[in-house]
């Protein structure tokens, strides 16, 4: 896998646009991309660089939830289990 050097301005745009895309709506009000095809979004760098930032930046901006999670306080055995999202268009249940 190669590595992308994105600026701040630059991964926030991404992140923003990958957002608004997974959130687009058909004219009956369902999702275009499915849940299925959604994938997920890792921004990878250093500490303190500001990749949680970034990420709270655009969820305040487009009006939907936040939570961090750092799996560098987390052995493998601990992350099993851990709560997945079930159902996003029923209201966020999880």
């Amino acid at each position: 896998m190669s590595e992308s050097k994105y600026t701040v301005k630059e991964a926030k745009a991404e992140v923003q646009n990958t957002i608004k895309a997974y959130l687009l709506k058909d004219d009956s009000g369902k999702n275009i991309f499915a849940a299925a095809n959604r994938m997920p979004i890792y921004l990878y760098g250093a500490p303190g660089i500001g990749k949680t930032q970034i990420v709270q930046q655009v969820a305040n901006e487009l009006g939907i939830g936040f939570c961090s999670f750092s799996v560098t306080h987390y052995t493998r055995s601990s992350l099993l289990g851990l709560p997945v999202i079930k159902d996003l268009e029923g209201g966020g249940k999880y």
